[in-house]
């Protein structure tokens, strides 16, 4: 049976494999998080998804060296909705609602069939979600000299500010930051809060 990581500690092919230390659901851990804790988790992370990228090349390389033809894989990747920040308001905080996730409760779509990034290919993985993707959204604004508008949605429970900060660093000098407040990820519900988006857009493209 193919692992992506050592299986003593945590068997990719299985989705309710955890490591305990690690686990930001098991209470032991938190919340709230500490310092430590989430610097050690962060590493986990990385490391973990270095490990899946390593085993994508590996499983690509092997496939396109024969002669039939196979170019790709579809697979899955368990547990990819695991952000301490959904259930630690008090890490990256905003106006969000504490506990959840823009789909739902954190525990529950991090196990679920359907949620972020959980069917993929070995292609598709390598160019979205491997830490060697060249998706870097804020690297490659800096590669650009257009006026940006950032609008914040402060009651985001998926685009935290620290994410936000990133884009306007990246833009530095030419971005243009307004808070929506009060504004849920997808401004569903919000007809309010979509006038005022809309409204600054269109401010925003007139001064172009």
């Amino acid at each position: 049976m193919e692992t992506w990581i050592d299986p003593s500690l945590i068997e990719e092919l299985d989705p309710l494999s955890s490591d305990p230390s690690l686990d930001m659901f098991n209470p032991e851990n938190g919340p709230p998080f500490s310092t430590s804790f989430m610097a050690v988790y962060r590493g986990a992370q990385r490391a973990r998804n270095v490990k899946i990228e390593n085993w994508a090349r590996a499983k690509l390389r092997q496939l396109r060296s024969g002669s039939d033809g196979i170019q790709d894989m579809a697979f899955v990747i368990h547990r990819t909705l695991a952000d301490p920040r959904c259930l630690d308001p008090s890490i990256d905080p905003n106006d969000r609602v504490p506990n959840s996730t823009i789909w739902g409760p954190p525990r529950l779509q991090n196990y679920a069939a359907n949620s972020m990034g959980r069917y993929t290919s070995l292609t598709g993985y390598l160019s979205q979600w491997s830490p060697s993707s060249r998706g870097d959204g804020p690297a490659n604004l800096a590669k650009t000299v257009a006026p940006v508008l950032l609008l914040e949605h402060s009651a985001d429970a998926s685009v935290f500010p620290s994410d936000v900060d990133k884009w306007e660093v990246a833009a530095a000098g030419r971005a243009e930051r307004h808070i929506l407040k009060g504004g849920n990820h997808y401004l569903a519900g919000q007809p309010h809060v979509i006038k005022e988006a809309a409204d600054k857009i269109a401010a925003f493209a007139q001064r172009l």
